[in-house]
Protein backbone atom coordinates (compact mmCIF):
# COMPACT_ATOMS: atom_id res chain seq x y z
CA UNK A 1 0.00 0.00 0.00
CA UNK A 2 2.82 2.46 0.88
CA UNK A 3 3.81 2.18 -2.67
CA UNK A 4 1.02 1.75 -4.60
CA UNK A 5 0.70 5.71 -5.75
CA UNK A 6 3.44 4.70 -8.38
CA UNK A 7 2.06 1.29 -9.08
CA UNK A 8 0.21 0.56 -12.45
CA UNK A 9 -3.07 -0.50 -13.43
CA UNK A 10 -3.45 -3.39 -15.14
CA UNK A 11 -3.02 -3.85 -19.21
CA UNK A 12 -5.41 -6.11 -19.35
CA UNK A 13 -8.10 -7.87 -17.70
CA UNK A 14 -9.66 -11.44 -18.49
CA UNK A 15 -13.44 -10.77 -17.63
CA UNK A 16 -14.65 -14.97 -17.82
CA UNK A 17 -15.97 -16.65 -17.66
CA UNK A 18 -16.16 -18.91 -14.27
CA UNK A 19 -15.11 -22.66 -15.40
CA UNK A 20 -13.87 -21.41 -18.81
CA UNK A 21 -10.21 -21.74 -18.44
CA UNK A 22 -9.55 -18.80 -17.18
CA UNK A 23 -6.98 -19.90 -15.14
CA UNK A 24 -5.26 -21.41 -17.55
CA UNK A 25 -5.37 -18.42 -19.55
CA UNK A 26 -4.26 -16.54 -16.89
CA UNK A 27 -1.43 -18.58 -16.34
CA UNK A 28 -0.35 -19.04 -20.39
CA UNK A 29 0.00 -15.02 -20.07
CA UNK A 30 1.75 -14.54 -17.67
CA UNK A 31 4.91 -16.99 -18.52
CA UNK A 32 5.56 -14.88 -21.62
CA UNK A 33 8.27 -12.93 -20.81
CA UNK A 34 6.87 -9.34 -21.67
CA UNK A 35 4.16 -10.05 -18.62
CA UNK A 36 4.32 -9.23 -15.27
CA UNK A 37 1.66 -10.81 -12.93
CA UNK A 38 -0.12 -9.45 -10.17
CA UNK A 39 0.00 -10.54 -6.57
CA UNK A 40 -3.11 -12.53 -6.83
CA UNK A 41 -5.02 -13.74 -10.37
CA UNK A 42 -8.67 -12.42 -9.02
CA UNK A 43 -8.24 -9.25 -6.58
CA UNK A 44 -12.34 -8.64 -7.98
CA UNK A 45 -12.54 -4.95 -7.02
CA UNK A 46 -14.56 -4.44 -9.79
CA UNK A 47 -16.84 -6.92 -9.02
CA UNK A 48 -20.53 -5.67 -7.67
CA UNK A 49 -18.49 -3.05 -5.16
CA UNK A 50 -17.33 -6.02 -3.17
CA UNK A 51 -15.01 -3.94 -1.04
CA UNK A 52 -16.87 -0.46 -0.92
CA UNK A 53 -14.25 0.62 1.53
CA UNK A 54 -11.11 -0.24 -0.41
CA UNK A 55 -9.52 2.47 -2.58
CA UNK A 56 -8.24 2.19 -6.19
CA UNK A 57 -4.72 2.94 -4.31
CA UNK A 58 -5.81 -0.90 -2.30
CA UNK A 59 -5.98 -2.29 -5.96
CA UNK A 60 -3.00 -0.75 -7.59
CA UNK A 61 -0.72 -2.46 -4.70
CA UNK A 62 -1.78 -5.92 -6.12
CA UNK A 63 0.26 -5.13 -9.53
CA UNK A 64 3.80 -3.74 -9.94
CA UNK A 65 5.44 -0.83 -10.16
CA UNK A 66 4.99 1.89 -12.86
CA UNK A 67 7.37 1.45 -15.90
CA UNK A 68 8.91 4.68 -15.40
CA UNK A 69 10.07 3.40 -11.89
CA UNK A 70 11.36 -0.25 -13.02
CA UNK A 71 12.19 0.69 -16.96
CA UNK A 72 10.58 -2.12 -17.98
CA UNK A 73 7.84 -2.24 -21.08
CA UNK A 74 6.19 -5.42 -19.72
CA UNK A 75 2.40 -6.03 -19.28
CA UNK A 76 0.33 -6.97 -15.93
CA UNK A 77 -3.38 -7.88 -16.03
CA UNK A 78 -5.69 -9.71 -13.60
CA UNK A 79 -8.05 -12.41 -14.46
CA UNK A 80 -11.67 -11.90 -12.54
CA UNK A 81 -14.12 -14.36 -14.10
CA UNK A 82 -17.27 -12.78 -11.91
CA UNK A 83 -16.55 -9.55 -14.02
CA UNK A 84 -18.35 -10.60 -17.61
CA UNK A 85 -22.26 -11.33 -15.91
CA UNK A 86 -21.27 -7.81 -13.74
CA UNK A 87 -23.58 -4.96 -13.89
CA UNK A 88 -21.80 -2.47 -12.76
CA UNK A 89 -18.21 -3.58 -13.78
CA UNK A 90 -18.14 -2.37 -17.44
CA UNK A 91 -19.21 1.51 -16.85
CA UNK A 92 -16.51 1.11 -13.69
CA UNK A 93 -13.36 -0.13 -15.07
CA UNK A 94 -14.28 2.57 -18.09
CA UNK A 95 -14.14 5.20 -15.96
CA UNK A 96 -11.09 4.21 -14.32
CA UNK A 97 -8.69 2.08 -17.21
CA UNK A 98 -10.38 3.16 -20.44
CA UNK A 99 -7.61 2.03 -22.93
CA UNK A 100 -7.83 -1.19 -21.15
CA UNK A 101 -8.05 -4.87 -23.42
CA UNK A 102 -10.75 -7.26 -21.81
CA UNK A 103 -10.60 -10.76 -23.23
CA UNK A 104 -13.67 -13.47 -22.64
CA UNK A 105 -13.42 -16.96 -22.61
CA UNK A 106 -16.42 -18.75 -23.36
CA UNK A 107 -16.90 -22.01 -22.63
CA UNK A 108 -20.10 -24.76 -23.85
CA UNK A 109 -22.77 -23.41 -21.56
CA UNK A 110 -23.77 -26.90 -20.72
CA UNK A 111 -20.51 -28.57 -19.88
CA UNK A 112 -19.57 -24.90 -18.08
CA UNK A 113 -22.97 -25.39 -16.37
CA UNK A 114 -21.67 -29.18 -15.11
CA UNK A 115 -18.05 -28.38 -14.52
CA UNK A 116 -19.60 -25.44 -11.96
CA UNK A 117 -21.85 -27.45 -10.07
CA UNK A 118 -19.28 -30.06 -9.78
CA UNK A 119 -16.84 -28.21 -8.15
CA UNK A 120 -18.90 -26.24 -5.84
CA UNK A 121 -20.49 -29.64 -5.14
CA UNK A 122 -17.21 -31.68 -4.58
CA UNK A 123 -16.22 -28.69 -2.12
CA UNK A 124 -19.32 -29.36 -0.01
CA UNK A 125 -18.54 -33.08 0.18
CA UNK A 126 -20.66 -34.63 -2.49
CA UNK A 127 -20.08 -37.99 -3.80
CA UNK A 128 -19.43 -38.27 -7.65
CA UNK A 129 -21.64 -40.76 -8.16
CA UNK A 130 -24.04 -38.02 -6.71
CA UNK A 131 -23.29 -35.32 -8.83
CA UNK A 132 -25.62 -36.41 -11.90
CA UNK A 133 -28.72 -36.97 -10.51
CA UNK A 134 -28.18 -33.74 -8.07
CA UNK A 135 -27.58 -31.68 -11.11
CA UNK A 136 -30.50 -32.75 -13.02
CA UNK A 137 -32.63 -31.59 -9.99
CA UNK A 138 -30.71 -28.66 -9.96
CA UNK A 139 -30.84 -27.31 -13.41
CA UNK A 140 -34.42 -28.57 -14.07
CA UNK A 141 -36.07 -26.18 -11.44
CA UNK A 142 -33.33 -23.32 -12.50
CA UNK A 143 -34.95 -23.78 -16.48
CA UNK A 144 -38.44 -23.61 -15.21
CA UNK A 145 -37.74 -20.17 -13.22
CA UNK A 146 -35.81 -18.66 -17.07
CA UNK A 147 -38.03 -20.55 -19.11
CA UNK A 148 -41.27 -18.44 -17.29
CA UNK A 149 -39.46 -15.22 -16.84
CA UNK A 150 -37.04 -14.85 -19.49
CA UNK A 151 -36.03 -14.77 -23.57
CA UNK A 152 -32.85 -14.91 -25.36
CA UNK A 153 -32.02 -11.17 -25.13
CA UNK A 154 -33.05 -10.26 -21.16
CA UNK A 155 -30.58 -8.77 -19.42
CA UNK A 156 -28.89 -10.73 -17.00
CA UNK A 157 -29.96 -8.70 -14.47
CA UNK A 158 -33.02 -9.84 -14.05
CA UNK A 159 -32.01 -13.52 -13.85
CA UNK A 160 -29.66 -12.44 -11.27
CA UNK A 161 -32.52 -12.39 -9.08
CA UNK A 162 -33.28 -16.10 -9.21
CA UNK A 163 -30.67 -17.91 -6.51
CA UNK A 164 -30.22 -20.94 -9.38
CA UNK A 165 -26.94 -19.47 -11.74
CA UNK A 166 -25.61 -22.63 -13.08
CA UNK A 167 -27.77 -21.91 -16.09
CA UNK A 168 -27.63 -18.58 -16.03
CA UNK A 169 -24.27 -17.94 -15.83
CA UNK A 170 -23.83 -19.65 -19.35
CA UNK A 171 -26.54 -17.17 -20.57
CA UNK A 172 -23.75 -14.63 -22.38
CA UNK A 173 -25.20 -12.79 -25.13
CA UNK A 174 -26.81 -9.90 -22.76
CA UNK A 175 -23.54 -9.54 -21.05
CA UNK A 176 -21.70 -9.41 -24.16
CA UNK A 177 -23.58 -6.44 -25.29
CA UNK A 178 -22.81 -4.47 -22.08
CA UNK A 179 -19.61 -4.64 -22.66
CA UNK A 180 -19.12 -4.03 -26.44
CA UNK A 181 -21.74 -0.84 -25.54
CA UNK A 182 -19.16 0.17 -23.11
CA UNK A 183 -15.96 -0.35 -24.91
CA UNK A 184 -14.74 -0.08 -28.08
CA UNK A 185 -15.39 -3.36 -30.14
CA UNK A 186 -11.22 -3.58 -30.45
CA UNK A 187 -10.78 -3.79 -27.19
CA UNK A 188 -12.77 -7.13 -26.45
CA UNK A 189 -11.97 -10.65 -27.86
CA UNK A 190 -13.60 -13.07 -27.19
CA UNK A 191 -12.00 -16.67 -27.30
CA UNK A 192 -13.92 -19.93 -27.04
CA UNK A 193 -12.79 -22.06 -24.41
CA UNK A 194 -12.98 -25.34 -26.03
CA UNK A 195 -10.23 -23.57 -28.66
CA UNK A 196 -8.21 -23.06 -25.79
CA UNK A 197 -8.22 -26.18 -24.63
CA UNK A 198 -7.94 -28.32 -27.94
CA UNK A 199 -5.32 -25.88 -30.08
CA UNK A 200 -3.91 -23.57 -27.51
CA UNK A 201 -0.71 -22.68 -29.31
CA UNK A 202 -3.06 -20.98 -31.96
CA UNK A 203 -5.27 -19.56 -29.48
CA UNK A 204 -2.61 -17.72 -27.56
CA UNK A 205 -0.88 -16.40 -30.38
CA UNK A 206 -4.51 -14.63 -31.11
CA UNK A 207 -4.01 -13.61 -27.36
CA UNK A 208 -0.72 -12.40 -27.78
CA UNK A 209 -1.48 -10.70 -30.81
CA UNK A 210 -4.16 -8.74 -29.37
CA UNK A 211 -1.93 -7.66 -26.63
CA UNK A 212 0.88 -6.67 -28.96
CA UNK A 213 3.44 -9.06 -27.31
CA UNK A 214 6.13 -10.89 -29.66
CA UNK A 215 5.53 -14.42 -30.33
CA UNK A 216 6.03 -16.94 -27.75
CA UNK A 217 5.98 -20.49 -27.95
CA UNK A 218 4.96 -21.71 -24.03
CA UNK A 219 3.79 -25.11 -22.40
CA UNK A 220 0.01 -25.09 -22.18
CA UNK A 221 -0.89 -27.65 -19.12
CA UNK A 222 -4.22 -27.82 -18.01
CA UNK A 223 -4.83 -25.92 -14.54
CA UNK A 224 -8.08 -26.54 -12.26
CA UNK A 225 -9.43 -29.41 -14.97
CA UNK A 226 -12.45 -31.23 -13.33
CA UNK A 227 -12.39 -35.02 -13.08
CA UNK A 228 -16.68 -35.73 -13.13
CA UNK A 229 -18.49 -38.24 -14.17
CA UNK A 230 -19.57 -37.86 -17.67
CA UNK A 231 -23.67 -35.84 -17.55
CA UNK A 232 -26.05 -38.41 -19.64
CA UNK A 233 -26.99 -37.68 -22.90
CA UNK A 234 -30.40 -37.05 -22.22
CA UNK A 235 -29.48 -34.13 -19.84
CA UNK A 236 -27.41 -32.94 -22.11
CA UNK A 237 -29.76 -32.61 -25.36
CA UNK A 238 -32.12 -30.89 -22.90
CA UNK A 239 -29.62 -28.53 -21.81
CA UNK A 240 -28.43 -27.83 -25.40
CA UNK A 241 -32.12 -27.31 -26.60
CA UNK A 242 -32.71 -25.27 -23.35
CA UNK A 243 -29.38 -22.76 -24.55
CA UNK A 244 -29.82 -23.07 -28.30
CA UNK A 245 -32.08 -19.76 -28.41
CA UNK A 246 -29.07 -17.63 -26.41
CA UNK A 247 -26.05 -19.46 -27.93
CA UNK A 248 -27.88 -18.37 -31.67
CA UNK A 249 -28.65 -14.97 -30.84
CA UNK A 250 -24.84 -14.71 -29.33
CA UNK A 251 -24.24 -15.94 -32.79
CA UNK A 252 -25.69 -13.25 -34.68
CA UNK A 253 -25.02 -10.30 -32.47
CA UNK A 254 -21.20 -11.07 -32.85
CA UNK A 255 -21.37 -12.63 -36.55
CA UNK A 256 -19.33 -15.55 -35.08
CA UNK A 257 -20.69 -19.37 -35.11
CA UNK A 258 -19.99 -21.11 -32.07
CA UNK A 259 -20.51 -24.89 -33.03
CA UNK A 260 -21.86 -25.54 -29.26
CA UNK A 261 -24.16 -28.41 -29.97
Amino acid sequence: MLTSPIRRLPDFLIIGVAKGGTTSLHKYINNHPQVTPPTVKEPGYFLNRRYPKRSIYWYKSHFPLSNFITRSNNLTGEGTPGYIHSKNAPSWIKSTMPEVKLIALLRNPVTRAYSHFSMNMQKKGLKKSELTSTFIEQVKREMEILKSKQAPNTSFKQIETTRYLYLSGGIYVSSIKRWIDTFSREQILILKSEDLFEKPEITMQKVFNFLDLPEYQGNYPVYNGGNYLKLDPQTDRELSEFFKPYNQSLSDYLEQDFNWI
